[in-house]
């Protein structure tokens, strides 16, 4: 699957190029900012990440490029972690609610991603795109095994204990198929050095399992929102 996704890449690239009538060389880098959307954003904060691209036009308007990219969710969305526990405190039941804030998880991705520009507008100075892209992914999820008790406090202030938790350790590790949809806004600086910035929609087809010993659900899809600045050259041939 992964060596068929890999050979229709090419070929879509291969024929386009073909197709190319000036040669005007890109290559280039991005600092990314990552924010997580839907249930991704139950486990993560948003987090950096950095790529590379470099490609070529296949015509007037369009530009095909490739792209690897690196970035590593660690920082844990503590404020939407919670453990909810039902526990008899002096007589009646009541619903508690514990913070996770010693558990310790991320998602580290790396992608190979075929890329297309397609222009919406372009001077000398300035260029707007929209682009789309499509690519696999190498993810790595871990979560650190979690020990804790949680416990109340009854109206004499003793400690009772509610729970005791102990989960272990877990790593999944897979390749998937994602996509990407966004636009990217151009600002030439001096020769064939330009500025870029772009804003898309990135999700990819992963699945992080639950742990529904401390509440946590399953995450089905990576998805995010990117935000992006870059340099890139753009070269005549």
């Amino acid at each position: 699957m992964k060596i068929n996704l890999l050979a229709f890449l090419v070929l879509i690239i291969a024929a386009n190029f073909s197709n190319a009538q000036n040669n005007i060389w890109y290559s280039g880098g991005d600092v990314s900012y990552y924010a997580p959307i839907g249930s991704l954003k139950d486990r993560f904060k948003p987090t950096l990440g950095y790529s590379a691209v470099f490609g070529k036009n296949t015509s007037k308007d369009w530009i095909w490029y490739g792209k690897i990219e690196y970035f590593n969710f660690d920082k844990v969305n503590y404020d939407r972690l919670n453990v909810k526990r039902k526990f008899t405190v002096d007589g009646s039941e009541k619903q508690l609610s514990f913070p996770l804030n010693k558990l310790k998880m991320n998602l580290e991705i790396i992608g190979l991603s075929a890329n297309a520009n397609v222009n919406y507008f372009a001077s000398d100075f300035w260029e707007t795109n929209v682009n789309f892209g499509f690519g696999i992914y190498k993810w790595i999820g871990n979560r650190r095994d979690f020990i804790d008790s949680l416990v109340t406090r009854n109206s004499s202030d003793s400690l009772l204990l509610v729970d005791y938790i102990d989960v272990p350790e877990k790593q999944q590790s897979e390749w998937s198929g994602g996509f990407n949809i966004g636009a990217e806004t151009a600002i030439k600086l001096y020769g064939p050095l330009w500025f870029t910035l772009g804003a898309q929609y990135k999700i990819i087809i992963g699945e992080l399992w639950p742990a529904l010993k401390i509440d946590l659900e399953n995450v089905s899809t990576f998805q995010m929102a990117e935000l992006r600045a870059g340099i890139k050259l753009k070269l005549n041939f």
